[in-house]
């Protein structure tokens, strides 16, 4: 009799976590931290299910390196999950509305608080400057870009900082103002916290990076008269023709009141938009984003 209840028991305790599993997502599932609810999840669902976003745009993979789980994060790898995959667009209400926008293009690395979890991604072909695309919920439609390294600047995390500088990741990135956006960030975040500041502006100036791009008269007008027909896109290699307007031959850039800082990927559908910084000039090879920085100087633009 003992033994027949404890066999219903045990049944009962199965069907229960089969329910429990049937009914919930894998990132979910992730943010138990239980290993053995995972592995068991794993094992009775698709490899598609390490593909599939949740209501935040969050992969599984997302959710196990921003809950900072390493033994997760290499299980998901294990199994197949692409570091490099992208969220799709997200909307994201802001308690200041002008900050309100849709978020887009992240991947897992993205969300690293750690270096082990960092390590692993890296290790995995995770794309170290790859970043979000923020498009603002305003009337011309502004955007902005944050890449792994601004995102552990504004942490405030500086063991992840030099790691990521160890590994990479671009320092030479400037605003259109020929600020560096790197060292604008680590004064807005970390000034109250002298030993994380110092810290990292070592780091980055020890890299390489600059306070301000200084460019000399002869270099802003070197490319005043060019025109250039095709952009690249750097992530993915695709190429699209960019047509000046026929007036003036002023690139159609620098008159897009309503997309300023936003290039399209024109063969996806719907239609991808994403910070200009992700692209560069065919013709020059020259990042698009740097070319606007200089440009925007040169007509006295407010860049973003």
């Amino acid at each position: 009799m003992r033994f027949n209840q404890k066999n219903q028991i045990l049944s009962v305790l199965t069907l229960f976590s089969f329910v429990y599993l049937s009914c919930s997502s894998l990132q979910s599932v992730i943010q138990s931290r239980d290993v053995s609810k995972i592995t068991a999840y794993l094992s009775e669902t698709p490899k598609s299910s390490l593909e599939e976003f949740d209501g935040d745009c969050k992969s599984p993979l997302m959710i196990a390196v921003e809950t900072d789980q390493p033994e997760i994060v290499k299980l998901l790898l294990d199994k197949g999950a692409d570091p490099n995959l992208r969220a799709p667009s997200c909307f994201v209400a802001d308690s200041m509305p002008l900050l309100s926008g849709h978020h887009l293009g992240q991947t897992a690395i993205f969300y690293t608080k750690s270096v082990p979890v960092a390590n692993l991604l890296l290790k995995a072909g995770a794309d170290i400057n790859l970043g979000k695309t923020i498009i603002y919920d305003n009337y011309y439609r502004t955007a902005s870009y944050r890449t792994p390294l601004v995102q552990a600047i504004i942490a405030g995390n500086l063991s992840l900082v030099e790691f990521l500088i160890q590994n990479k990741a671009n320092v030479h990135w400037y605003s259109a103002g020929l600020q560096n956006t790197y060292l604008s960030w680590n004064r807005i975040e970390n000034n109250s916290d002298p030993s994380i500041f110092l810290g990292i502006k070592k780091a980055l100036l020890d890299a390489g990076a600059k306070e301000k791009k200084e460019l000399s008269p002869d270099e802003f007008e070197k490319t005043k008269s060019k025109t250039y027909t095709h952009y690249r896109h750097i992530p993915t290699g695709e190429i699209y023709e960019f047509k000046p307007h026929s007036s003036n031959l002023v690139p159609v850039i620098l008159t897009w009141k309503n997309k300023p800082t936003l290039l399209p990927l024109k063969n996806r559908q719907p239609i991808i938009e994403y910070h200009l910084t992700e692209f560069q000039w065919l013709e020059s090879k020259e990042n698009v984003y740097e070319w606007y920085a200089r440009e925007a100087n040169r007509e006295n633009m407010i860049g973003q």
